[in-house]
């Protein structure tokens, strides 16, 4: 069994565009953590963030953040996220001034 440390997705979503950020590869696990940058000076971005189990289509309750405010010039960090294989991170960022950065082990 073979564990990798490193960055396993990056994304700066088009406006209101929901973005595959990361999906576990064949006969992969994950763990990892999520960081949230909204980098403009001035304006706020609303975010999501959802889980997808399996490959699934988009569902209401895959969601862990759903329009949460990010401030001006902040950082917000998930950690701890397990994946399996075929699971999907999707992104969305309200006003595209957000990026997305997922960092961790991948495991095979």
């Amino acid at each position: 069994m073979a564990t990798i440390s490193k960055i396993l997705g990056q994304s700066k979503p088009a406006a209101a565009t929901p973005t595959d950020l990361y999906t576990v590869g064949g006969g992969k696990q994950a763990e990892a953590n999520l960081y949230i940058c909204n980098q403009s000076a001035s304006v706020s971005d609303k975010v999501r963030v959802s889980l997808r189990l399996g490959g699934a289509g988009a569902d209401a309750m895959q969601y862990i953040a759903y329009d949460n405010e990010i401030p001006p010039a902040s950082t917000y960090i998930f950690t701890g996220l397990a994946l399996n294989d075929a699971d999907i991170i999707t992104v969305y960022s309200t006003n595209a001034t957000t990026s997305f950065n997922l960092v961790g082990l991948e495991v095979s």
